[in-house]
């Protein structure tokens, strides 16, 4: 789980850096680049409840080969369009949108299955561990995603990607895991969204976690979309160097959430 979670983190950003890129150059338009973003996070903001609700009535385990083979089918024929020069502008926002659903994905099946696995005593520890895992594919995605962009263009890049895909659908699909009895049963699909709005309206400190990821989310994360553009525009920078540029946020985020995981007592949490 922890290695699907890395391959799948290196070609997130991987790609986030080679559309941006490509887009950038094809079009010379910032607004289009942060639009790609928009779309991406898109699934994240209408799904992300619902996919949570629906990890917690099928098997987490089937749910990841689903999005993870979904986006593997998605790089095969990104990749053929490019190799054919009939990529549109549409077919890379559809391609975002699918690596959106992944993402959210991500968030409610294979990091609920983590923490079930590490147990209610070390699940800071393992959560600060996979936060690690996923800055450490924040530097690898755009250092690789330069590389290959510049070496192979951007056909390579889904290439790559769905061969990683492919590692990831393998390790999941030969992972043993046992359903819960949380996934059996239960109530209604939208009872149990309401039930969960809810929580979050009575709980002050669920509510105030989210309003910082929002404002986050919001005003901090969208500069990862501009990278590219300023690399590009302002530094004259190469797609290699470009990459490099990207991956030194990754870097700092790396840092700090290994010394989370080392620090950071389950007191603090709420600090």
């Amino acid at each position: 789980m922890w290695a699907a979670g890395l391959i799948y983190g290196t070609v997130r950003w991987l790609e986030v850096l080679a559309v941006a890129v490509f887009v950038f150059d094809s079009t010379g338009s910032p607004f289009i680049v942060s639009l790609m973003l928009v779309v991406r996070m898109l699934p994240m903001i209408l799904l992300g409840g619902l996919i949570g609700v629906l990890a917690e009535k099928i098997n987490r385990r089937q749910l990841l080969l689903v999005t993870f083979g979904g986006n593997a089918m998605s790089c095969a024929v990104l990749s053929l369009l490019v190799f054919t020069n009939h990529i549109e502008l549409w077919h890379l926002g559809l391609g975002a949108f699918l690596n959106g659903v992944i993402w959210s994905a991500d968030y409610a099946a294979r990091r609920t299955l983590l923490g079930e696995i590490a147990g209610n005593e070390n699940v800071g520890v393992a959560m600060s561990l996979d936060s690690a895992t996923m800055n450490v594919t924040r530097m690898l995605g755009p250092l690789l995603g330069g590389v290959i962009y510049s070496t192979i263009g951007l056909q390579g890049t889904y290439l790559v990607g769905l061969f990683l895909f492919s590692i990831a659908i393998y390790l999941i699909g030969t992972m043993t895991y046992r359903p819960g009895p949380a996934l059996v049963g239960g109530s209604k699909f939208f009872a149990d969204l309401r039930e969960g709005l809810r929580y979050i309206r009575s709980n002050r400190t669920i509510t105030m976690v989210l309003m910082v990821t929002v404002v986050l989310n919001f005003f901090g994360f969208p500069f990862v979309s501009m990278v590219p553009v300023i690399g590009n525009q302002e530094l004259g920078l190469n797609p290699v160097y470009i990459g490099v540029l990207a991956s030194a946020e990754g870097g700092g985020a790396f840092f700090g959430a290994i010394l989370a995981a080392l620090f950071v007592q389950p007191m603090h949490y709420r600090r």
